[in-house]
């Protein structure tokens, strides 16, 4: 039996949705994620060239240890979100297998499976930029630290 073109299409649109939007999040957060980069960056350069145990020095390297930090946390939420879209990668094989094939309910058991933590992987990478997204304020604090006039 050859499958309908348009079954198998229908099919795999939900977990074809799924990869988008994880594709759209996966972008938003590289770009975050080089943006802390390169502020790191700048910041580690300043360090090395304040080799006084000023104030300022003592702020650059509370800055780097904080930005090292949100770079981390946004590196681990890109792996689990990378790890959420091969998930749905795969519900769209087994969506495909499960028409090609019909009537194999382990197939129909591991879509299922792979969907719910392809979810729960989304629901990591959500929670860790939640926390990075805390720790931005924090950031924003200590590049102002050392000024004579901080805003309340």
């Amino acid at each position: 039996m050859i499958a309908d073109l348009t079954q198998v299409s229908q099919s795999a649109n939900a977990a074809v949705s799924l990869v988008i939007a994880c594709t759209i999040f996966l972008h938003q957060l590289v770009t975050k994620y080089v943006a802390i980069g390169d502020r790191l960056r700048q910041l580690t350069d300043e360090l090395r060239q304040h080799d006084d145990e000023g104030h300022r020095h003592h702020s650059l390297r509370e800055q780097v240890g904080l930005y090292h930090d949100r770079a981390q946390t946004i590196r681990r939420a890109l792996f689990w979100l990378a790890i959420a879209e091969f998930a749905f990668i795969v519900v769209i094989v087994l969506s495909v297998l499960d028409i090609v094939v019909p009537g194999h309910t382990a197939i129909k058991a591991a879509g299922i499976g792979f969907t719910l933590f392809g979810l729960a992987l989304i629901a990591v990478a959500i929670g860790l930029e939640i926390y990075e997204n805390s720790q931005f304020r924090v950031a924003l604090d200590k590049e102002v630290a050392d000024l004579v006039d901080q805003p309340q």
